[in-house]
């Protein structure tokens, strides 16, 4: 009975504490967004493509689309890995990157873009 007990509590406070570390990861992934909104929102109608480049680099992808075309960044972050070992082990590791596609006009200026962050 005790055992039993035990292992309960064990698990009960492995899942507690997953759901607090996937809680903060989310929190990061908020902020990272956060940022971006900050820096692309104001230059949306104003900023071009040179201005990115110098920036971040070329784009690891450029696609034609028919009123412009879109360029992708992809920043690796490195992987995360979050787990807890009591009785039972439980975890997971994931890629942490931040992956940007921004859209341009004929005329090289951003007209909106979209970020996916995932710490």
């Amino acid at each position: 009975m005790h055992d039993r007990h035990v292992r309960r509590s064990a698990l009960l406070v492995a899942g507690l504490c997953l759901a607090l570390v996937t809680g903060c990861a989310g929190n990061a992934e908020k902020k990272a967004w956060k940022h971006y909104a900050q820096e692309l929102d104001p230059a949306v109608g104003h900023a071009k493509l040179d201005h990115f480049i110098h920036e971040w680099g070329m784009p690891h992808k450029r696609i034609k689309l028919d009123d412009g075309y879109a360029c992708n960044w992809h920043f690796s972050k490195g992987s995360r890995s979050v787990g807890l070992s009591y009785f039972v082990s439980v975890g997971e590791s994931h890629a942490a990157y931040d992956d940007l596609t921004l859209f341009f006009d004929d005329k090289n200026v951003l007209r909106d873009w979209r970020a996916e962050c995932a710490r």
